[in-house]
């Protein structure tokens, strides 16, 4: 697709007109693959910024040129019997480690120069969602169906602790959703400065704040986020919440408090039937100030690039099916879901 015909598709995407007061940004590269991968379960940049890793419905595994999306090797190919690989996170301190977890139960240690993989570790009967690595690279912390949170020792592999209540011995109140998820996990997030502090969130409306380094392990709580996808970020003392709901999905809470900051409504955004409906979002990795965020979901046919300082939506990325999975590095902001392409976006050229 030429960015001509790229611009035009975003000017005539089909729930709602977009203003044109907002900027485009210029398509780098959209990358088509097969439709017997089932759609484009994550993707992630290396910490240098080198590889693209991008992870498919069909189990497969791929490390990707950041630019141009070009196949540079296939660590795992998968197949029509293979389980999703739902998530996948690099190593912080060792750039080309990454692991995978995927829905069958294992998580894999990827190697992105040796282009192999092993199995990390492997927890029966349950379904990873997701997956992080803490800033330190010294631990790896898994979230899935069963509603445990289970943290390994990078190195070892072994499993250090687990936090959470047996089937059947959780209660619905709040004080026991303070403490533990008892729905589906779907998002796990390691703060960015402190080794010891993670988040999660999942189907139960709420984001659990841990701390290792708590004997009770759970020390804050968030209520309401309703979280489907990765859309949970952390930035210096505000966290991102990106919610499956059909208004208001996207807020700002004090990490100190949980208490709420805001709901991001930008002023410009076009009004959408279809509602928000987030899967993913997260800081914009291109702005040092952390004041634009990139968000995208089932609720319209594009992602959004939006300024928290203004409130308004930026730049709107054209899709074509819902979006799954987002990163960004730098300039380069690369997105996908289940239509058969993912697109690279260079933000930095907008016209």
């Amino acid at each position: 697709m030429s960015t001509k015909s790229y611009c035009a598709s975003i000017r005539s995407t089909g729930s709602a007109k977009v203003p044109r007061d907002i900027k485009r940004g210029k398509l780098l590269s959209e990358v088509k693959f097969p439709q017997q991968f089932f759609g484009l379960f994550n993707v992630k940049y290396s910490p240098d910024g080198n590889d693209l890793l991008t992870c498919f419905g069909q189990g497969a595994i791929q490390v990707r040129c950041p630019t141009t999306g070009t196949l540079k090797r296939t660590i795992r190919s998968g197949g029509n019997y293979s389980y999703p690989i739902q998530c996948a996170r690099f190593n912080p301190l060792h750039t080309s480690k990454c692991y995978a977890a995927s829905t069958c139960g294992n998580v894999f240690i990827c190697d992105a120069i040796q282009y192999d993989y092993t199995t990390f570790a492997t927890e029966y009967k349950n379904e990873i969602n997701s997956i992080d690595v803490t800033c330190d690279g010294g631990n790896v912390i898994t979230g899935g169906k069963d509603t445990f949170t289970r943290v390994y020792d990078a190195d070892t592999t072994k499993l250090k602790c687990m936090y959470g209540k047996e089937k059947g011995k959780v209660r619905n109140s709040f004080d026991e959703k303070q403490k533990f998820h008892f729905m589906r996990i779907y998002c796990v997030k390691s703060h960015p400065r402190f080794n010891e502090v993670f988040l999660t969130g999942g189907w139960d409306d709420i984001v659990l704040i841990w701390d290792l380094r708590d004997p009770y392990g759970c020390v804050r709580s968030i209520k309401g986020p309703h979280i489907c996808g990765d859309s949970i970020d952390i930035r210096d003392k505000i966290i991102l919440t990106g919610s499956w709901t059909v208004r208001e999905s996207i807020k700002l809470w004090d990490f100190g408090s949980g208490e709420l900051i805001s709901v991001v409504m930008p002023t410009n955004r076009p009004s959408c039937l279809g509602g928000e409906y987030v899967y993913a979002c997260q800081f914009y990795d291109g702005d040092s100030t952390d004041d634009q965020i990139i968000s995208g979901g089932s609720g319209g046919e594009y992602v959004e690039v939006i300024s928290l300082k203004e409130n308004k939506v930026m730049t709107f990325l054209k899709t074509n099916k819902p979006c799954q999975t987002l990163d960004s590095y730098q300039d380069k902001i690369t997105y996908g879901g289940m239509e058969p392409c993912f697109r690279i976006i260079d933000y930095s050229n907008c016209y």
